[in-house]
C-alpha cells in the first residue's frame, strides 16, 4: 500500500498526463489442485496506463489490482511500471518501478531472471511484478547498451490457492528483501538479424522453491551469474528464426540452457510456433517447461483472438496447456474464456517445480 499511495501522489503532481490501455474486468477463476481440493473465485480486474511529466521530466505510470472478492487478503496490487526519465541525444536514464523484459520467450526464456512473477491460476504465465529499479541506455552506431541495476526486490505473490510442488509439498512465498542484482545487455541489428549479449549478476526471480520441510516447500531465489545471447533472425517472409541460451552458475553449480523456435505466419491471421528448450539440469529444474517442447497456434481476427500452448516433455510424455479465447462482442467490450492444465506421471517432472493445477477463467472485459 505504501507503493500505491507513492503512485497516487506523483501521478496527482504530474502534468500533461494522458491515459491508455484501461479497462476493469469480472472474472470468475475455478482451480482444481491435488486430491481432489477446488477453489473458486470471482474477481475484480482494473488496469491502467498514464503518461506526462513531472519536474520536467518524462513519467510512465502503469498499474493493476486483482481483487479476490472471496478472500481480499489475496488480492494483489502490482504497480507494473512508474518511472521517469532524462533523455539525451546518445542516452537515456530512467529509474523508478519497472520491469527488465529481457529475453525472447515470454514464458520461459532463461535470460528472464531478473523479474518476479505472481501465480494466480497460472504458474508458469502470470503476471510480470514491478519492483524499483535503475537503469542507463546507451545509443551508438555498434549497437545499443543496456545497464540496469535492481537494489531490491518484491517477493513472488502466489495468490489464494495453495500451491503445491510435483512432489506434493505445499508452497510458501518469501518476503521483501535487499539483495542487489545488476546485469548489462547489447544489442545490435546485423540486416534481417538481431542479436544481444548480456551478462546477468544477481539473484534469480523465477517461480522455484527449494524444501522446508517434511510437508513444505518455500520459494527460493538462488544467487546466479549468467553470460546469455539472443538471436532472432527474419530468415524468409513470413519465417522467422529465434534462439537464446544462457551458460550460468547458481548456488555455485554451473548449469546451461538453449532455446531453439521457429514461426511461421502464412496469412496475417494465423501465426505458428515449434520451439524446443533443453537443459542440463533436467532434475534440479525450477520449471517444469525447461525440457519440453512448444507447440503453439494464434488465430486473430477483428473479433476473435484464439490463442492454444501445448507444452510436451519428449521423454515423458507429460503435458502442460492453455487454451485462450477472446471474442469482441462490442467496441470497448469482450468476453474471454482461458482454460489451463498439465497432466502425466509426477514422478517424472521436477520434484521441486510447481505443479499446474486445473484451472478455468471466465471474464467480462470492459475497455475505457
Amino acid at each position: 500500500m505504501k507503493l500505491l499511495g507513492v503512485a497516487l501522489a506523483l501521478c496527482c503532481a504530474a502534468t500533461g498526463v494522458r491515459g491508455q490501455a484501461d479497462f476493469i474486468a469480472l472474472r470468475a477463476v475455478r482451480l482444481d489442485g491435488a486430491g481432489g481440493s477446488a477453489r473458486t473465485a470471482p474477481i475484480i480486474h482494473a488496469q491502467a496506463q498514464r503518461s506526462g511529466s513531472l519536474f520536467g521530466l518524462p513519467l510512465r505510470a502503469g498499474g493493476a489490482v486483482w481483487l479476490d472478492l472471496k478472500d481480499p487478503e489475496s488480492s494483489l496490487l502490482n504497480i507494473e511500471e512508474l518511472t521517469l526519465s532524462r533523455e539525451w541525444d546518445r542516452a537515456v536514464l530512467r529509474f523508478g518501478i519497472g520491469d527488465v523484459p529481457w529475453g525472447i520467450s515470454d514464458i520461459r526464456s532463461p535470460i528472464d531472471v531478473l523479474t518476479p512473477r505472481a501465480a494466480l491460476w497460472n504458474s508458469w504465465d502470470g503476471p510480470r511484478l514491478g519492483q524499483p529499479l535503475a537503469g542507463l541506455t546507451l545509443f551508438g552506431g555498434g549497437g545499443t547498451l543496456e545497464v540496469l541495476a535492481v537494489p531490491f526486490s518484491r517477493p513472488a505473490h502466489l495468490g489464494g490457492y495453495s500451491w503445491s510442488t510435483w512432489s506434493g509439498l505445499s508452497i510458501e512465498s518469501g518476503d521483501w528483501d535487499d539483495r542487489f542484482a545488476g546485469g548489462a545487455r547489447m544489442t545490435r541489428t546485423f540486416g534481417p538479424a538481431d542479436l544481444a549479449i548480456s551478462y546477468i549478476d544477481g539473484w534469480d526471480r523465477r517461480l522455484g522453491t527449494q524444501q522446508g520441510s517434511s510437508t513444505e516447500a518455500v520459494v527460493d531465489h538462488p544467487r546466479i551469474r549468467q553470460l546469455g545471447f539472443e538471436l532472432e533472425w527474419a530468415f524468409q517472409t513470413p519465417v522467422s528464426l529465434r534462439s537464446e541460451g544462457v551458460v550460468s552458475r547458481s548456488d555455485g553449480v554451473w548449469g546451461g540452457q538453449i532455446l531453439a523456435g521457429v514461426e511461421w505466419s502464412p496469412t496475417p491471421y494465423l501465426s505458428l510456433l515449434g520451439e524446443q528448450s533443453l537443459s542440463t539440469r533436467r532434475a534440479d529444474a525450477r520449471s517444469p517447461l525447461e525440457d519440453d517442447l512448444l507447440l503453439s497456434a494464434r488465430v486473430l481476427t477483428e473479433d476473435l483472438r484464439l490463442q492454444g500452448r501445448l507444452f510436451l516433455d519428449p521423454r515423458s510424455w507429460n503435458r502442460n496447456y492453455s487454451i485462450a479465447l477472446r471474442w469482441n462482442v462490442g467496441e470497448l467490450t469482450s468476453l474471454e474464456l482461458e482454460l489451463i492444465g498439465s497432466g502425466g506421471d509426477p514422478l517424472r517432472e521436477p520434484p521441486l517445480a510447481f505443479r499446474q493445477p486445473g484451472a478455468i477463467l471466465v471474464s467480462l472485459v470492459r475497455y475505457f
